[in-house]
């Protein structure tokens, strides 16, 4: 980075000017390596960066195979055909950007040893991951951009018992093994979702309570028993997000073919600029919102208010 087009050495002099240089240079590439903790988003909804963030929209497909196999004889030559069709949806790209500065007294600092603060550009990226954190999940509406709570294809399942002790815990986990089981029923095909979301105080009823009296299995353990290979974790995202003011249960396979978020772009920071006494950086990031490839293969689950 060349900051002499910003002429700081006409307000800190040229050893502090330098000084300034070399701190804000190696500030800005620590906090793009840092390991921050991960918003739920990105860890638990694939990313995809197909989407191009110089273009205002992208089209994605949802993808619908056509066709199945039938039994056929040792010299059959009418194998029926299969195919993969969809339609086609033009989806948005909107970029979202901060900014931080430093003033001339925290850049004169720099030069007397004092390191600038590494705070600001960390909340910027904070402030940009937990922007697109709420996107994921709940969409954008003044922007156009879909979550994966109302993306609208999305099939939806009304549960008829809470996650409490209320319910007998047998019909939760009837209630539970109906949840992963409904794309395979909405699709008549053999969806096979890997993922349950659940709010954290469901997550922890299922995770405690034992399945019947007496018994040292709990509810969770059971229902991971019997669905191999399927995830359950707890989602914070989830809690009080349905349309009623209720929790929230996702089921989906946590694919890239079956969601995912268009990271356009990720958090950048563009080249600093001098404000009259400061010297600013902007922030910017670029988000399509979340699609899904097979909507109907992914459940969200409304739980009682």
């Amino acid at each position: 980075m060349n900051l002499t087009h910003l002429r700081l050495d006409s307000v800190l002099g040229p050893v502090a000017g330098a000084h300034f240089e070399r701190d804000l240079e190696q500030i800005r590439e620590r906090v793009l390596e840092d390991k921050l903790p991960p918003q739920n988003g990105f860890t638990l909804i694939p990313q995809n960066g197909e989407a191009d963030p110089a273009f205002n929209t992208y089209t994605h497909r949802m993808a619908e195979f056509i066709g199945l196999a039938k039994v056929i004889s040792d010299y059959a030559d009418d194998l029926p055909m299969v195919d993969v069709t969809g339609r086609e949806y033009t989806y948005k790209i909107k970029t979202f950007g901060c900014a931080y500065q430093y003033s001339r007294k925290e850049m004169m600092q720099a030069s007397r040893g004092l390191n600038i603060s590494e705070k600001k550009p960390r909340a910027a990226r904070r402030a940009i991951e937990q922007k697109f954190n709420q996107i994921m999940w709940y969409g954008d509406p003044s922007s156009g951009l879909f979550g994966l709570l109302n993306f609208p294809y999305i099939p939806r399942y009304v549960v008829t018992v809470a996650f409490n002790g209320t319910a007998n815990p047998e019909d939760i986990l009837a209630e539970m093994n109906a949840i992963i089981n409904a794309p395979g029923q909405l699709t008549d095909t053999v969806a096979e979702p890997n993922f349950v979301g659940l709010a954290p105080e469901d997550y922890d009823y299922v995770k405690s309570t034992p399945l019947g009296s007496g018994s040292d299995t709990t509810i969770l353990q059971h229902f991971l028993n019997t669905n191999p290979g399927v995830q359950v974790e707890s989602v914070r995202e989830l809690r009080a997000a349905g349309p009623s003011g209720g929790n929230v249960i996702t089921v989906y396979r946590r694919t890239e073919d079956s969601v995912c978020h268009k990271l356009a772009e990720p958090f950048t920071q563009l080249e600093p600029q001098r404000r009259n006494m400061a010297v600013v950086t902007n922030c910017v990031a670029s988000s399509g919102g979340v699609v899904s490839d097979y909507p109907l293969e992914m459940v969200i689950a409304e739980m009682p208010a």
